[in-house]
């Protein structure tokens, strides 16, 4: 199969990702660092949700898999002293930040939906698990993120 260049761009990142992400599960970020880490999280959910929708077999699942990774991650990286700084974070995130964590969590639930679509090779049930998770996304980005 011929892989696009932004597919091979997106799977070469979701491999670096892939090994990078627990080493940083393990290390707490703060500040700043939480901010940048989660934008990049984030740029990478997006860059691999708009190439996963082609994505078949071992590509899928390491699509998927980015996704588990990244929102089980992003879970962790949105300490109180990371409110304002260079963020489109509202401050809707630390002010309901009961309701913020379900969101993430029901992110989490989404990404581990299209993992176990994408290992099952039902690229049907794949097809239909990323739109819930975009949809899961979006949802989240009109209560807690600036337009």
């Amino acid at each position: 199969m011929k892989l696009n260049k932004i597919t091979a761009a997106v799977l070469a990142g979701l491999m670096t990702a892939s090994f990078a992400a627990p080493v940083m599960a393990d290390t707490a970020l703060t500040g700043a660092d939480a901010i940048a880490k989660r934008q990049e999280l984030m740029k990478l959910n997006g860059m691999t949700l708009r190439a996963a929708g082609s994505a078949t077999g071992d590509e899928a699942v390491a699509a998927a898999q980015t996704f588990v990774d990244n929102f089980t991650m992003l879970e962790t990286l949105w300490p109180e002293d990371s409110q304002g700084g260079e963020s489109d974070a509202l401050p809707a995130v630390w002010e309901d930040h009961d309701a913020f964590m379900m969101a993430m969590s029901n992110a989490s639930a989404a990404a581990g939906t299209v993992l176990s679509a994408a290992q099952s090779g039902d690229m049907a049930a794949y097809g239909a698990a990323l739109k819930g998770l975009g949809a899961t996304c979006g949802g989240c980005h009109k209560t807690f993120k600036q337009p």
